[in-house]
């Protein structure tokens, strides 16, 4: 209130619920960088109703977020499109913003984390938000993620001694329930070396990751069992390694070689990474090593993947819940207290041979 009443003029409630929007957005991904649409595309503003429960206007955010720039509570990163390149919005909170908010934090979380919003998001296949009809299903996964959501509300979740938020939410694509539908929160883009520093109820943590998730789903898959070996270490291409990660990633979502070789150029062109060797030798070297399922490449194929661990993920949140132990999911790996070392082994076995019929390696 106090912000807007700088500017010497009323608060409309249209511009309140922008502020309120943007405060909370802050909080819950930990004062982070967040991405703002002020132009006049109906791709993030023409939302359906169950999207925008407040009926944010592009109109009023762009008053709020120049008032916030004014007032030196956030730093502004206008976006450019040229060419090929482009570059989203982006607005920051300042240290002066981070000190305001902090100091009723848990006031805002606590009627917050009541009212998430919609948690579970569906988007057509041009990445829009779209409607839905609620049903059995749809209810069901709201119903398990709101459980989980309110256990974790309920747990002291902290990073640096400063409170962690965990909100998740579900997307799902292609206009299908069975297509993603991995489970999101805002401190997943942390890096790993930096999540090793959360504490659940005041203890320290351990993260334990399937090995090979995706690649390893498509051997069970093929011949029920997972591959034997490092999926992306090849002989006499040792530093490539980490590309070929990205490889495995381009040759489940593109539908042909030629497509798979201009997605990792792009990739390679975006990072500005130079490699000595031809990109379509990735490419290559990759199949080649996994000739077995090399069937399976090519297939757009990734999100049909995506679901059945999102599955598996939710499977574990679950279990958890009720156990009474805390969960964080971070897709393929989760994050428990140390003590819970053992059992989130266990419980991430029984999840892998109920959706798969076989266990994948974990570390």
């Amino acid at each position: 209130m106090k912000i807007l009443e700088k500017e010497g003029g009323k608060y409309r409630l249209p511009k309140l619920n922008c502020l309120l929007n943007v405060i909370e957005n802050f909080i819950v991904s930990n004062f982070s960088t967040l991405i703002v649409q002020l132009g006049k595309s109906k791709k993030i503003f023409g939302l359906p109703d169950r999207y925008n429960a407040r009926n944010i206007k592009v109109s009023s955010l762009r008053e709020v977020v120049y008032l916030l720039k004014r007032q030196k509570l956030i730093t502004l990163s206008l976006g450019y499109r040229s060419n090929n390149l482009k570059k989203l919005t982006t607005i920051k909170p300042t240290a002066s913003l981070i000190n305001i908010l902090k100091s009723f934090q848990r006031i805002t979380m606590l009627s917050y984390s009541h009212n998430y919003g919609e948690i579970i998001i569906l988007k057509d296949e041009n990445k829009n938000y779209i409607d839905f009809q609620d049903n059995k299903v749809t209810n069901r996964y709201r119903r398990d993620l709101n459980l989980i959501n309110a256990h974790l509300e309920k747990s002291s979740i902290t990073i640096y001694e400063e409170p962690l938020n965990c909100i998740y939410y579900r997307v799902f694509n292609n206009s299908s329930f069975k297509q993603g539908g991995r489970i999101y929160a805002h401190f997943l883009n942390m890096k790993k070396e930096k999540r090793s520093q959360i504490k659940i109820n005041n203890t320290e943590s351990v993260e334990l990751d399937y090995s090979g998730l995706h690649i390893n789903m498509l051997y069970i898959l093929k011949t029920g069992n997972c591959f034997q070996g490092d999926v992306y270490k090849i002989k006499g291409y040792e530093v490539y390694r980490s590309l070929f990660k990205v490889a495995l990633q381009i040759c489940i979502n593109t539908k042909s070689r030629r497509s798979a070789i201009l997605a990792l150029d792009k990739h390679l062109n975006e990072k500005k990474i130079s490699i000595g060797i031809k990109v379509e030798v990735i490419i290559d070297k990759f199949i080649e090593k996994h000739a077995l399922i090399r069937d399976n490449f090519f297939q757009l194929n990734g999100l049909e993947l995506q679901f059945r661990d999102s599955q598996m993920a939710l499977y574990t949140m679950t279990q958890g819940v009720k156990e009474g132990i805390v969960v964080l999911s971070v897709h393929d790996s989760f994050i428990v207290e140390k003590q819970f070392e053992n059992w989130l082994r266990v419980t991430m076995n029984k999840a892998s041979l109920k959706y798969l019929g076989s266990k994948i390696p974990i570390k």
